[in-house]
């Protein structure tokens, strides 16, 4: 059974490795039209699995909907035979993007595909030997393509699927394309791979723009070749490479010679339409220059030297309420979340910390809680939970996303992650936080900063963790609270005084207790914003909301410059952007904010932005 992110249940689901294994798959009867309905991910888009009922998605499964739950026609409680049986039976493939939450029918089931992913997992972390020799972009290509187009799985194409793939490539129905179609329509029985491939490279020998394109190379070289009319050989190309490309011309003949074995084929002396069009198409070719990819890129001293000064020098790609796959008010949380963020180079995720509930998610009081080369803690209780206080956002335990924050952490990059808590638990829940975090995190991997009067640089914190929050200070039990969402209510503070706006001045400190234990571990300790003229230490930490960080910028830039030369700021969306859009996080970066947060999980002007500020450097 596959159980949906809406907390509905398909039973009878089928689930497999495409026939190019490059996808997993899933296809299931529908109840209506008795057709096969089906939906797959690239397999390189998993990035772990989970034992067991631990999702957000199995914990919504057990009461239905949200908007059943909403109106009292939930599923009544499991008995604790029913909920050990599905637990079991149970386990989720965690995606970049989504999860897929499966129950088995038989616990070998379970067992046999748990062992195998965690294999292909391993396998994939290793690095690539010279045996293995490099895929062509356009053969994976046609295989995706192919698995995309064959939707009933009975290995052949007929018209309709074919069409069907061509729109959603984005091929225009002319009337050359109706005639590939008309070649398909031939078949009484639809077309195969072969003949597919055929099809396509039919297809992408077609591309007007690269022909143009090598129109104009050859016209523009100083003697005519006797190569067909759409053939570039490796003059050409070199010509290309040095004239319009920019690239020196040392070594270009060499050059273009190496690229015609690599996009054409060994043994291949010239670039066709369609192996020209994929070298053009590559990475490589890119706008962006990928040299600047590398840490320190330009620089004599590298790495070493572009990483090591303070951390209040650098921007950092950090997110806003990591665990949300969705909306602000009643949105999925997933532990994939944050591993797909920090798979994108996220150096700084958010965790919402709230006091647990037995067996809310699922599980919660009952669990034992795995520590890698360590001993499982089994005596916990319940535990805390992360989720987005008084929504209709589902709960994780705070135990699997620590965990899932400790395997994917430094997979993209070694430098430090920063672990942003915004803290809503009794001291009781603290204290299970704090032996959570060390067991998982290992004390000696979570840095303190405190007392430093210069922060480290990120070669000091190699492969870290720093855990910012509230932090008790000398001879206290309660610390002064910087919580994101208090200061934004705070701001929307206002009243009409003779029918203008006119803007409350409050100032209201919330007092919230820390366990001191917890305490501890607080390497990077909040601290409440005032003015510029009163600054923190530089071991501290401001949070600023997006209505006040373009407030501060916009009244005094330079003093803000200064003040973020020394110490961190994080900047945070305004608490209406309930649809997880974002700001413009330019104006924070002009200002020298290092942490400007936005919801990885909306893909829209502001997180396009980020994307393209973090691709130099290493991504992160």
């Amino acid at each position: 059974a596959k159980y949906c992110r809406d907390g509905s249940i398909k039973p009878k689901t089928k689930i497999f490795v495409s026939t190019g294994h490059d996808r997993l798959c899933w296809e299931r009867a529908s109840s209506k039209l008795n057709l096969m309905k089906n939906r797959s991910v690239e397999l390189s888009s998993i990035t772990g699995v989970e034992d067991g009922r631990v999702t957000a998605t199995f914990q919504k499964a057990r009461s239905g909907s949200k908007w059943k739950r909403l109106i009292g026609m939930g599923r009544p409680p499991e008995t604790d035979d029913e909920a050990k049986q599905h637990n079991e039976r149970a386990f989720s493939i965690i995606c970049s993007d989504r999860t897929l939450d499966l129950v088995a029918e038989e616990e070998d089931t379970k067992k046999r595909w748990v062992a195998q992913l965690k294999l292909m997992l391993e396998d994939r972390s290793r690095p690539a030997t010279g045996d293995r020799p490099p895929s062509d972009p356009f053969e994976k290509f046609l295989m995706a393509s192919w698995n995309r187009a064959d939707r009933n799985r009975d290995g052949k194409l007929d018209k309709k699927e074919v069409k069907a793939v061509m729109v959603s490539m984005g091929v225009n129905m002319t009337k050359e394309m109706r005639k590939l179609l008309d070649r398909i329509k031939a078949h009484d029985d639809g077309i195969h791979r072969e003949e597919f491939r055929e099809l396509m490279e039919d297809l992408f020998s077609r591309r007007d723009d690269v022909k143009f394109i090598i129109q104009q190379i050859r016209k523009a070289m100083p003697q005519s070749s006797d190569l067909d009319q759409d053939v570039i050989g490796k003059e050409e190309l070199a010509h290309f490479l040095v004239e319009m490309q920019g690239d020196p011309p040392q070594g270009a003949a060499e050059r273009a010679a190496q690229l015609i074995q690599d996009y054409a084929g060994k043994g291949e002396t010239v670039l066709r339409v369609r192996s020209f069009a994929a070298l053009l198409d590559d990475g490589l070719n890119s706008a962006y220059d990928p040299a600047k990819q590398r840490i320190g890129s330009g620089l004599a001293g590298g790495e070493e030297e572009y990483m090591s000064h303070p951390l209040s020098h650098y921007w950092i790609n950090s997110s806003h309420n990591t665990y949300l796959a969705g909306d602000q008010l009643a949105g999925d949380s997933t532990v994939g979340a944050y591993s797909y963020a920090l798979l994108q180079g996220c150096r700084c995720v958010e965790l919402d910390c709230w006091d647990g509930k037995a067996n809310t998610p699922a599980g919660n009081g009952t669990h034992t809680i795995e520590v890698a080369g360590g001993s499982p803690i089994t005596d916990l209780g319940v535990e805390p939970i992360i989720t987005h206080g008084h929504t209709l956002c589902s709960k994780l335990l705070f135990s699997r996303v620590v965990t899932t924050i400790r395997e994917n952490a430094f997979k993209t990059s070694p430098y430090p992650v920063i672990l942003s808590i915004e803290m809503h638990c009794s001291l009781e829940f603290q204290e299970k936080m704090w032996r959570i975090c060390t067991a998982i995190l290992g004390k000696e991997d979570m840095i303190v900063l405190s007392d430093a009067e210069v922060l480290p640089s990120p070669r000091d914190l190699l492969r870290k963790f720093i855990v910012k929050g509230n932090k008790l200070k000398a001879d206290a039990q309660s610390s002064e609270e910087d919580d994101d969402e208090e200061e934004e209510e705070e701001e929307g503070n206002e009243s009409v005084t003779g029918g203008a706006k006119k803007k409350e001045k409050k100032t209201v400190k919330t007092q919230v207790k820390i366990d001191p234990q917890w305490s501890t571990v607080v390497g990077l300790p909040s601290y409440k914003f005032s003015s510029f003229e009163k600054p923190g230490k530089a071991y501290e930490i401001s949070s600023f909301s997006e209505s006040k960080t373009t407030k501060l910028a916009r009244k005094d830039t330079p003093s803000f410059i200064v003040y973020n030369a020394k110490q961190l700021s994080r900047v945070y969306p305004s608490g209406t952007r309930v649809d997880s859009s974002n700001y413009n996080p330019c104006l924070a970066w002009a200002a020298g904010c290092q942490l400007v947060a936005l919801n990885f999980q909306h893909c829209d002007e502001g997180l396009q932005l980020n994307r393209g500020r973090f691709l130099e450097n290493g991504g992160g």
